[in-house]
C-alpha cells in the first residue's frame, strides 16, 4: 500500500528577530521559497500535499507563487509568539480531515532552514520508512560539548552544567552530542494526534551536516545563511 505524506510549512507573520523574515529576500529568493521548492521536488509529495499554514495574506501569496497550497489562513490565536508548532499542525490535520483528506505521515518543514534540500527530505523519509519509526527528527552534531559547559551564579562562580566524569578529561574522549536543527520532523499521524508532540519516546535522529543545519532566528543567522547559499550557488557555476 502506498504511504501518504503531508508536508506542512508553518510561516506566521509576527517574527520579531527579523521582521518579515519568511518572505524576506535571501540571495534573490524569498526565504520560504527555498522550503517550498525543496518539498515540491520530492516524489513523496504532490502539489496539494505541500501546505503552507500562515496568518498572512502576503506570505500566502508568496507561498502560492512557488507552488504551495494555502487553502485557508491560520486563525490569529494560532499565530501568537507562544504558539507551538504542534498546535499549528493539529489545526491543519483537523481541517483536512473535515474535508475527507487523511494522511498516514506528517512532515514538518520550517522555512527557517533554507539549506535543507530535497535530498535531505528524501533521505530522511527513506530512513523513517526503513526504521519503521514512529518519528524522525533531523539533528546536527554539536561543536561545543555540554560536558564542558558551566553555569554561573550571581557572584560569578562557575559550576559544572553536568557532573564531572574522569573519562571526559580529553576532548577526544567526549561522546558525540547532537541537537535538533529544526529542518525536518517526520511522524506518524496517529502518533502525533495521540502525543501532541514531535518527540515521542523512541524517536530516531536523522543526522545532517552543520553547513546544512543553519536555522535562521536572528540577524547573524541570516548573514551566515546568505553566505552559505551564495557559496553553494557559486560552486555549481
Amino acid at each position: 500500500m502506498k504511504q501518504s505524506f503531508l508536508a506542512i510549512i508553518p510561516a506566521r507573520s509576527g517574527s520579531k528577530g527579523i521582521p518579515g523574515k519568511n518572505i524576506k529576500d535571501l540571495y534573490g529568493k524569498p526565504l520560504i521559497g527555498y522550503t517550498v521548492e525543496a518539498a515540491l521536488q520530492s516524489p513523496y509529495f504532490t502539489a496539494e500535499d505541500v501546505i503552507c499554514s500562515t496568518d498572512s495574506p502576503e506570505i500566502a501569496q508568496v507561498a502560492r507563487s512557488y507552488g504551495a497550497a494555502v487553502p485557508w489562513l491560520r486563525p490569529p490565536e494560532l499565530a501568537r509568539d507562544d504558539t507551538n508548532s504542534a498546535a499549528v499542525v493539529e489545526d491543519v490535520v483537523t481541517r483536512l480531515a473535515s474535508c475527507g483528506r487523511y494522511y498516514q505521515h506528517l512532515v514538518l518543514l520550517q522555512p527557517t532552514s533554507p539549506l535543507r534540500t530535497v535530498s535531505h527530505i528524501n533521505h530522511a523519509i527513506e530512513f523513517y520508512l526503513e526504521k519503521k519509526a514512529d518519528a524522525v527528527i533531523s539533528v546536527a552534531p554539536v561543536r561545543e560539548s555540554p560536558f564542558w559547559m558551566k553555569t554561573m551564579n550571581e557572584a560569578g562562580v562557575l559550576n559544572n552544567l553536568i557532573s564531572p566524569s574522569g573519562e571526559y578529561l580529553q576532548r577526544q574522549q567526549l561522546p558525540q552530542v547532537y541537537r535538533p536543527n529544526g529542518a525536518i520532523y517526520i511522524i506518524r499521524t496517529e502518533v502525533f494526534l495521540r502525543e501532541r508532540s514531535f518527540y515521542p519516546a523512541g524517536s530516531y535522529g536523522f543526522v545532517m551536516d552543520r553547513h546544512s543545519s543553519v536555522d535562521i532566528d536572528e540577524e547573524l543567522d541570516w548573514i551566515i545563511a546568505e553566505r552559505l547559499v551564495k557559496a553553494s550557488d557559486d560552486s555549481r557555476k
